[in-house]
């Protein structure tokens, strides 16, 4: 009965900067996000041949020809959309550590090159340069602290493992959506997508902490509100991928004659 439910295609037509940050799942939703849009990634890895679909820096630690950062500019409507692999939270605490899949950092000529790339595809400019621009106030755009067209939307998936339970507090959500790697960027949405059952999970220990965690998530998305004039940040939501994973999962085993009414049968 489900394959009624699922049996539709999704098409996106957006103007706005789309930024997604996670680790393999997070680029597998991009990948997904970019579908949407009419873009392949798989076969833009294969050919690389579309201009408007730019791999801006790889991650040859994990395995050839493994990608870090992608741009697809513009999509249908005009705007872009990135993908960024990085293991924890966007945080300015984080910058200059080591690089997925060896530690949870990220550079800032990332960023930059980013920005700067999606700016110029969208306007159609044909020069390409890693260096930060003068900020200017006299521009209508909104301009991120770096001199650079601001991002619109971030999707920030949880990425557990890598990123401990326990590690994910209000705390540690609002320095992310509050600190200087918001300046970067200056997104006015944070969307964050909570965590799915995966293959990490060994105990009922483990899940249960996976699910608190997701719940610190949702009630700090219900209750936010800005607070701060630091903050770009207007606008929180929640992707909620935990939960449907939770119920397909409920459903499957129900499907299968599994008693679902505890745990133990995952």
């Amino acid at each position: 009965d489900l394959q009624q439910v699922f049996n539709f295609d999704t098409d996106i037509r957006t103007n706005l900067n789309i930024l997604i940050i996670g680790d393999s799942v997070g680029m597998q939703l991009g990948s997904q996000f970019l579908r949407a849009t009419r873009y392949d990634m798989q076969q833009q890895q294969q050919q690389q041949q579309h201009p408007d679909y730019t791999t801006l820096a790889w991650r040859e630690n994990i395995g050839p020809g493994v990608e870090g950062l992608i741009a697809a500019a513009p999509v249908q409507g005009g705007g872009s959309v990135g993908v960024w692999r990085m293991l924890n939270l966007f945080r300015k605490g984080l910058e200059g550590l080591p690089q997925p899949n060896q530690g949870p950092g990220w550079t800032r000529l990332d960023v930059y090159d980013y920005l700067n790339h999606t700016q110029q595809r969208r306007h159609r400019q044909t020069t390409r340069t890693t260096t930060p621009r003068t900020n200017t106030t006299s521009s209508p755009t909104r301009m991120a602290g770096s001199g650079f067209e601001a991002v619109d939307v971030v999707f920030q998936r949880i990425s557990h493992p890598w990123v401990q339970p326990k590690d994910i507090t209000n705390e540690t959500l609002a320095i992310t959506l509050n600190e200087d790697s918001n300046w970067f960027v200056a997104a006015e949405t944070f969307i964050f997508v909570t965590a799915h059952f995966n293959s990490n999970i060994m105990t009922m220990k483990d899940l249960e902490e996976l699910r608190s965690m997701n719940e610190r998530v949702r009630s700090f998305v219900e209750s936010f509100s800005p607070t701060t004039a630091d903050s770009t940040v207007k606008t929180v939501l929640l992707a909620d991928v935990g939960r449907l994973m939770d119920e397909l999962i409920v459903h499957n085993g129900k499907q299968l004659g599994f008693n679902t009414t505890t745990d133990d049968y995952m």
